[in-house]
């Protein structure tokens, strides 16, 4: 659905992550400028994350303040951020990170097929270690 500006204001100004006072600085900043990644992403319904705190948001701050919360899948009882998707798989980009019992390995892209296949290959090392904490592979 393409939405004209009146739309995208009144959208902006009614999700629950915007402040009712926001600055109409700010707005343009969500609408076009600096900040119009995040302005999409809450026309969206993504959920938006900031340096400390949860908002709502003035959006008053610079734009490496606010992020975009990744979706996560629960495993386990667990949220954790999902392992790279076959479909989202290029060969060429760097290392992964390998989830397995023993520990995390990382291991080139064109080596990590038979782990992304199997859904335990991240992006980083932090994911595939929350991944093996939700398997119960990290013993304390």
């Amino acid at each position: 659905m393409i939405m004209n500006d009146q739309e995208k204001i009144i959208a902006i100004l009614n999700n629950y992550q915007v402040r009712n006072d926001i600055e109409a600085r700010a707005l343009v900043r969500l609408m076009y400028s600096d900040l119009s990644h995040i302005g999409a992403a809450l026309l969206s319904g993504e959920t938006i994350l900031s340096n400390n705190n949860n908002g709502p948001f003035y959006f008053k701050n610079p734009r490496s303040y606010y992020t975009i919360k990744q979706p996560t899948i629960m495993f386990n009882g667990c949220e954790i951020n999902p392992p790279i998707a076959w479909e989202d798989f290029d060969p060429q980009g760097d290392f992964v990170c390998c989830a397995t019992p023993v520990g995390v390995i990382s291991d080139c892209r064109q080596d990590a097929i038979g782990y992304i296949k199997a859904g335990v290959a991240f992006n980083n090392y932090e994911d595939a270690e929350a991944y093996r904490e939700a398997a119960g592979w990290v013993v304390s």
